[in-house]
């Protein structure tokens, strides 16, 4: 782009003005024949910065109207119009509940058991007998019953956590909806947010094209509806799962009752999930320049996904979540991946299992076993908590979570295995045997004495040249 193009003055010294034509063929889409926007400035190297940042800008709308296709596009008011008519759809849908029963079928409460009672009269005296064993019944309204049964059963609630606790995707997508809601660029942080876009707007009314311009502007006002939907179907949600809850609780034997420990965790704006945190550990890491991160931390990634889940917030996981990484870690076998290629940690531990017990009945029968399966070696499963660690270090300087809960777990190194030395008639032993082909195998002779005088390795001396080998003093 020659340095004036596209700039333009009115007169010499004044602003410039970056002007470009819109293409004849999405002069429709588009809705002007041409752009022309001030650069704000007189000095012509700053204009030509803005006219490229502008001619960008619009090499995506041109780009974005053609990618289109022929027919109507939506404009901004019907979109917002759309998306409102699925948010009162929705939020109808999950306050159905308060029209469906009536004021006083809504007090949820443990209800009283019921005695039987028999009562005998013995002359003056009236004996009243209760049975010892009374039977349960409903502690709520039958209707509302039947309705948090239907709602599990229906196609919002299929499948939907079932405690009266929030779970841990509802509270980390009600606060990232809640940061969409006030930055433009929140939206990026919600997983699968276009797509609920033109799902909502579908569902609105709206099956024109939307282009880039339109969605950029109704997103924010999206979020805004997408979080009073999430927030009336999770109080559906609740409402259900309190309602069987109060049953469960009423008709429970004495001794299955368990006390759980209250929530800690609640969601708030700028949670990342294991996921998001594992990927720009794994970009820090590659910047820094540390090499085989996948190698060094695939079975950690791999534990920590199968144990609590990646999609988890990870200011969630809890000390009892790492010990139970770690405890997954201790089970997985030596080389899982190969052995076991394709194959989850869990699976791999199952199978592993199996072919110990099948090795154990071959030796057992006197016969050899195909291959040997053991746990991975206690240092290797350590190296694998240390890398935990680096992890939740990593987390705590980037706000994510408040502490390190890996590092306590760290397990002591255990000593590695110590050989004695040989003894020298050991030594004078095997280079009496291999003297006498020194002249036939030069290689067993000399390899083994540079091991003894060098300490090198195998590898090392078998790579040796006779032009490495120098006189020194």
């Amino acid at each position: 782009m020659s340095e004036a193009r596209g700039l333009h003055q009115k007169a010499a010294g004044q602003t410039w003005y970056v002007r470009r034509l819109v293409p004849d063929d999405v002069r429709e889409r588009i809705g002007r024949g041409v752009w022309n926007v001030s650069a704000r400035t007189t000095d012509l190297r700053v204009a030509r910065q803005e006219r490229d940042r502008l001619w960008l800008r619009w090499d995506a709308e041109i780009a974005d109207a053609r990618s289109l296709g022929p027919g109507p596009v939506a404009d901004l008011a019907a979109v917002l119009t759309a998306v409102d008519n699925w948010r009162r759809v929705r939020c109808a849908a999950a306050a159905d509940f308060a029209a469906e029963l009536a004021e006083e079928r809504r007090a949820f409460a443990l209800a009283e058991m019921r005695a039987h009672v028999a009562e005998i009269q013995r002359g003056p005296v009236t004996v009243t007998l209760v049975d010892a064993s009374p039977k349960p019944r409903d502690p709520v309204d039958v209707d509302a019953l039947a309705w948090a049964r239907a709602y599990f059963a229906s196609e919002r609630g299929q499948g939907a956590n079932r405690g009266v606790g929030m779970p841990y995707v509802t509270g980390l997508l009600l606060g990232r909806l809640q940061v969409a809601t006030t930055g433009v660029e929140g939206w990026a942080k919600v997983q699968g947010f276009d797509a609920k876009f033109d799902e909502a707007v579908a569902a609105g009314g709206v099956s024109s094209s939307i282009p880039a311009k339109v969605r950029d502007k109704a997103r924010q006002p999206f979020a805004r509806a997408w979080l009073e939907v999430v927030q009336h179907e999770e109080a559906e949600r609740r409402r259900a799962a309190s309602i069987l809850g109060t049953v469960a609780a009423a008709n429970a034997a004495p001794a299955s009752i368990t006390v759980q420990a209250a929530p800690i965790f609640e969601a708030r704006p700028g949670d990342v999930t294991v996921a998001e945190a594992i990927a720009e550990f794994k970009e820090a890491r590659g910047r820094d320049g540390i090499e085989d991160i996948e190698k060094r931390y695939a079975h950690l990634f791999r534990a920590i996904g199968e144990s609590v889940g990646e999609d988890r917030p990870i200011r969630s996981i809890t000390d009892r979540d790492a010990a139970g990484v770690l405890d997954l870690l201790r089970q997985v076998p030596a080389n899982a991946s190969k052995l076991y290629p394709g194959k989850t940690l869990k699976a791999a531990i199952k199978l592993a299992a199996v072919e110990k017990q099948d090795n154990e009945r071959l030796v057992a029968q006197g016969e050899t076993p195909k291959r040997k399966v053991a746990p991975m070696t206690p240092n290797t499963v350590r190296s694998y908590v240390v890398n935990g660690s680096a992890l939740w270090n990593f987390s705590v300087e980037r706000g994510w979570v408040e502490r390190n809960i890996f590092h306590p777990l760290i397990p002591s190194k255990r000593p590695s295995v110590k050989r004695r030395g040989f003894k020298d008639d050991e030594l004078t032993a095997v280079f009496a045997h291999i003297a006498e082909r020194r002249d036939s195998h030069p290689d067993y002779f000399w390899i083994t004495a540079v091991l003894m005088y060098s300490g090198a390795r195998m590898n090392e001396i078998c790579q040796l040249l006779p032009g490495d080998v120098k006189d020194a003093d």
